[in-house]
């Protein structure tokens, strides 16, 4: 991915989630980004980031996860997010997180 981009960088890896009716909730997302949920692991994963500009990568995987495959929110609304946030953002490692369709 690092030596090509534009194979990843606001796209699916999966070409059908394109498909996928996200929800566009703009509550949802500001209560995702603030940490605001009422899911304790959720909320508290996203106030460290907000706090220290990191998260362990279980964390962002669970709250990647959160934001598509139960607030049903574009990947790409959580994935500007975290690379705004993030000190150790990184278009190879973290494009990845949260693309997969909800289940």
């Amino acid at each position: 991915m690092t030596w090509y981009p534009a194979l990843c960088k606001h796209q699916p890896f999966i070409r059908w989630t394109k498909r996928v009716a996200w929800q566009e909730n703009p509550h949802y997302f500001q209560a995702w980004q603030k940490g605001e949920t009422g899911y304790p692991i959720v909320d508290a994963a996203m106030r460290q980031l907000n706090a220290t500009g990191w998260m362990h990568n279980r964390l962002r995987m669970i709250t990647a996860s959160f934001l598509v495959k139960d607030l049903l929110i574009d990947w790409r609304l959580g994935e500007r997010y975290f690379m705004s946030q993030l000190i150790d953002g990184d278009l190879a490692a973290n494009a990845a997180a949260g693309s997969g369709p909800p289940q």
